[in-house]
């Protein structure tokens, strides 16, 4: 650094202290009494260096020293002599350069190494341009039965009225539905033996992953996220729609509201309201409503979904956006009887009585891989039937594969069925927690 000047180098030169005419410096014999302890000049900050290494103790003068620098004087008038008051001077000279030098550095570092405090506020109160999103969750509106949320190796019961959180699992158990509110005017309808994954909650783009079982999702029509649900090898997508995927071997989906675009193999395929769609299949089918009577979660999320909308719709300001596509959307509800499932449901529980000691099924494979399966019995089965089937003979309820709700009726379709395999089905009364009496035993190939 070139003394002469202070600035080069980016140091900053300390500012300048009141000078004196004389310099006295303390006496260092032994006889002296005790010095008094260095201090910072008044103004300065406080050194941050050590004390020197020297050995003897440098006491600084009681008037600070002028800057040499800024002087333009010696830094050491030279001793006239050999004396030891010349010798002292030379060192209370360096002790002030020392003092000056320790004051500049610490000024240099507190300017140029510290952080900025004005900076770190203009950082921290700068606004983003395009805020993300704040993903807290999703609630559970209506639990019945019972429910998990599993996160890492964690796995919690389920309440009403509790958040899920993005990322996390819920898996239901045979006694269970429930209602997930997205936002938006969107819900998700969970049934049992469901395992689905939130895999997104971005506003923009919403994702389900499901493993198996069965959902029905209402997708607002003001709602601008992307709607996906990934079943196994098939991606369906939804905008302002109402639909449900049930996950077995294949993927079956039923549109009762708008369209959803159906993704598989790299092919596409857009699937039309009230149509039924098989994976795999060359085309949809019109929605069968036999099926949608027997199916009691459906029954269940369809006529939920009816006095839901209902109350949205008597709720809604007149002329709104919204309100004629929650209109049209009670119209489709009102066309497929939902009003009338809870005759079809008397009915059923009218269809006989007593206990149940036999029943008998009867089927046949379909021309396209599908099993059609009907029965009959000698008693009433308060809580509906269920179909189980596997590749091993007689194996009891879970078995491999059983349907995910009880029927509330006497016969059901399943399939199509993956080729290849060999499948054993019988049907069960059903006693809310698991099978009572059992079916005889039907085989079939594909």
């Amino acid at each position: 650094m070139d003394l002469a000047n202070p600035n080069t180098g980016g140091v900053i030169n300390p500012p300048p202290v009141p000078q004196t005419d004389e310099i006295t410096p303390p006496t260092l014999a032994s006889s002296d009494p005790p010095s008094t302890p260095l201090t910072d000049p008044v103004g300065a900050p406080p050194s941050s260096f050590p004390p020197s290494s020297s050995g003897a103790e440098v006491v600084p003068p009681a008037v600070p020293p002028s800057d040499p620098l800024s002087t333009g004087e010696p830094l050491v008038t030279p001793p006239t002599g050999p004396s030891p008051r010349g010798k002292k001077v030379v060192l209370s000279a360096i002790a002030g350069i020392l003092l000056l030098g320790t004051i500049g550095g610490g000024i240099y570092i507190a300017t140029h190494i510290a952080p900025n405090p004005a900076d770190q506020t203009g950082q921290a109160t700068s606004p983003s341009a395009t805020p993300a999103p704040q993903i807290t969750g999703v609630e559970v509106t209506y639990l019945g039965g019972t429910a998990w949320s599993i996160s890492g190796d964690a796995k919690v019961p389920l309440t009403q009225g509790q958040s899920v959180v993005e990322g996390a699992t819920i898996e239901t158990e045979d006694d269970a539905k429930m209602l997930l509110t997205l936002g938006e005017g969107s819900i998700v309808r969970i049934g049992p033996s469901s395992k689905i994954t939130l895999t997104s909650l971005d506003p923009e783009s919403m994702n389900f992953t499901q493993e198996q079982g069965i959902i029905y999702a209402y997708v607002g029509s003001e709602s601008v996220a992307t709607f996906t649900v990934v079943a196994g090898d098939v991606t369906i997508e939804a905008q302002g729609t109402a639909f449900s995927v049930e996950k077995d071997e294949l993927a079956f989906i039923n549109v009762f509201d708008n369209k959803v675009m159906v993704r598989q193999g790299g092919k596409e395929k857009e699937v039309a309201e009230n149509t039924n769609y098989v994976q795999g299949a060359e085309e949809a089918f019109d929605l069968n409503t036999d099926e949608l009577e027997t199916d009691s979660f459906l029954q269940w999320a369809l006529e939920e979904e009816l006095g839901r909308i209902e109350a949205e719709i008597a709720s809604e300001a007149e002329g709104s956006a919204s309100l004629e596509a929650k209109e049209a959307y009670k119209t489709t509800l009102e066309a497929l009887g939902i009003e009338k499932l809870d005759v079809l449901k008397d009915t059923f529980l009218a269809s006989t009585t007593g206990a149940v000691s036999k029943i008998t099924l009867t089927g046949s494979r379909l021309e396209n891989g599908a099993v059609s399966l009907s029965w009959t019995s000698d008693g009433l089965a308060e809580n509906g039937y269920k179909i189980v089937w596997s590749t091993t003979l007689g194996k009891p309820y879970p078995a491999d594969k059983r349907t995910s709700e009880p029927i509330l009726g006497y016969a059901k379709t399943l399939g199509p069925m993956k080729p290849g395999k060999t499948w054993y089905y019988r049907v069960c009364e059903w006693t809310g927690i698991t099978c009572g009496i059992y079916s005889n035993e039907l085989s079939f190939s594909f």
